[in-house]
């Protein structure tokens, strides 16, 4: 009898659940369109209201993977409150792309949109879309960029100073803090001290941990605290919002925020000016986010590559010594930047490999097919990036780090088409600034290259976290040494600098000895 009840007891709750989620599942199914004769993708729901939210949080890349083995290139799920359609494939990538505003609208989850705001490029829709588009595209323009030049360059040059001056450093960290400040510094004209500039990547990390989950403000709940970094974050800025519209715009720096500003102050009504100075300030940490997530990321997986493969980089320094750019006091010009052709193609490479975004949302505006199967209005449709390149056949041996793939020779890109390599997007809505992104990723990388040796102990130990963006786990402890130039008159310029061990086991582990005297006759990689 004992036995009896033992099996009841088990049995009872686990039938309900199954139950439950079988419930959950038809009570989705059961949002189909009718009218449509093919069938919705293979895929789970998960479990109710949560769906499969937790399997990406945990699971990360893999996830999708075992997905697209199992239900091919479309498969359903239930992600972040919402059924979802994950698709991968440039043609299918095509057709979601060249129907905006037709059978897709640009969407975001809940918790993206609560945090960063309705009012900014990336949440605006159609014609709003258009507009603000169109009025901070100025800010990203050739001749823009032509002036952030030696803007980014200055940053970046002390950054790696003051890096060859530690024992160790963390890669991913340091690289972090040193995207924020070209961000702020560049895009939005604000000069940080370094305090703050820690203190405001710290409240960055809480956005970013909060950003994509589910926007149930409780207590402790990453998405509360994502809510408290935001607003701390406004007052910080706030205080340069006001400064620079204070600012006579010939004294000013015409980035984009300055743009912004001087579009709000063209309002008669103060009321109005009001609402566009909250739209200026939410904007903000979105120039800002996107530095902190996607540029941080990208130059995190780029210098991950290079320690992986030194051959990359010594190529990189012949490339420059062969346009006279290796040398310590080249100034550098957007012109030198772009002649450069195997420094982009490195570029190009890392973000291939690891996409700093690995897929972005739209929205059902009517029922359409992909691949033969149904994607239901209302139904939001998550199309992979990260999928698309790796599952591509137009790339040879995807896994290898090779960026002669994109050589005049070979320009695997261009034979693949446009929608094979997404990785700012497409059409309407894709990356805005996506050409003062890769300035940023080069100029970093000219100026590795050509000021300091640098090593990743255990790097092909390494492991990285995918959400929101890839970055090392460990933070990708690295020692940077001062390289040992040779001058014009061929008379050695010698650095002293630092090195230490890499730590062995935990990640918090440190431990460093006295750096040794290098020299060198050759500006070559060691």
């Amino acid at each position: 009898m004992a036995f009896m009840f033992s099996v009841w007891t088990f049995a009872v709750p686990v039938c309900l659940l199954y139950l439950i989620k079988k419930l959950w599942y038809w009570y989705n199914i059961s949002k189909s369109d009718p009218n449509c004769s093919a069938p919705l993708p293979g895929g789970s729901m998960g479990w109710p209201i949560i769906g499969e939210t937790f399997h990406v949080l945990f699971q990360g890349p893999s996830f999708y993977e075992k997905n697209f083995a199992k239900f091919g290139r479309v498969f359903k799920t239930h992600l972040f409150l919402n059924p979802t359609v994950r698709v991968h494939g440039p043609d299918n990538i095509a057709k979601i792309l060249q129907g905006e505003n037709d059978i897709v609208t640009s969407t975001w989850p809940s918790s993206t949109r609560l945090i960063l705001g309705e009012d900014t490029l990336a949440m605006a829709q159609a014609e709003e879309h258009a507009f603000m588009k169109k009025r901070v595209f100025a800010a990203f323009s050739h001749s823009a960029l032509s002036g952030y030049v030696s803007m980014i360059q200055k940053p970046v040059r002390m950054a790696i100073e003051k890096w060859c001056q530690s024992d160790e450093v963390l890669a991913a960290n340091v690289l972090r803090h040193l995207s924020f400040r070209v961000a702020a510094d560049v895009l939005c004209g604000f000069h940080y001290t370094d305090e703050d500039v820690t203190e405001l990547c710290q409240k960055f990390d809480d956005i970013m941990k909060g950003i994509m989950t589910i926007p149930y403000d409780v207590p402790f709940s990453r998405f509360r605290r994502a809510l408290q970094a935001r607003d701390f974050i406004k007052q910080k800025i706030d205080e340069n919002v006001t400064r620079k519209a204070n600012l006579d715009p010939e004294e000013d720096t015409q980035d984009a925020m300055r743009i912004l500003i001087d579009l709000a102050n063209k309002s008669d009504d103060s009321s109005s000016k009001e609402g566009l100075y909250e739209a200026i300030k939410n904007q903000t940490i979105e120039f800002l986010t996107s530095g902190m997530l996607s540029l941080s990321s990208a130059a995190s997986t780029m210098l991950y590559h290079l320690a992986k493969k030194p051959s990359v980089l010594a190529k990189v320094r012949e490339e420059l010594n062969d346009y006279g750019l290796l040398t310590d006091y080249s100034p550098l010009t957007l012109n030198k930047i772009n002649q450069c052709r195997y420094v982009m193609q490195v570029i190009k490479e890392s973000l291939r490999m690891v996409p700093p975004i690995g897929a972005t949302f739209r929205t059902a505006l009517k029922t359409f097919e992909l691949d033969g199967k149904q994607i239901p209005k209302g139904w939001t449709v998550f199309w992979s990036i990260r999928e698309t390149i790796h599952l591509s056949d137009s790339f040879t041996d995807t896994k290898n780090f090779d960026p002669d793939r994109f050589s005049p020779q070979r320009q695997e890109d261009k034979v693949a088409g446009r929608f094979s390599m997404p990785v700012f997007g497409h059409g309407t809505h894709s990356c805005i600034g996506q050409n003062f992104a890769l300035l940023t990723l080069r100029i970093l990388l000219i100026e590795l290259a050509r000021t300091c040796d640098f090593e990743t102990p255990n790097v092909d130990k390494i492991k990285f976290s995918w959400i929101p963006s890839p970055k090392p786990k460990c933070g990708m402890p690295t020692r940077f040494t001062r390289k040992i130039l040779v001058d014009q008159n061929e008379n050695e310029v010698s650095y002293s600098s630092k090195s230490s061990t890499c730590p062995q086991g935990e990640d918090s582990r440190e431990r460093s000895e006295e750096g040794v005297h290098q020299r060198s006759t050759t500006c070559h990689a060691a």
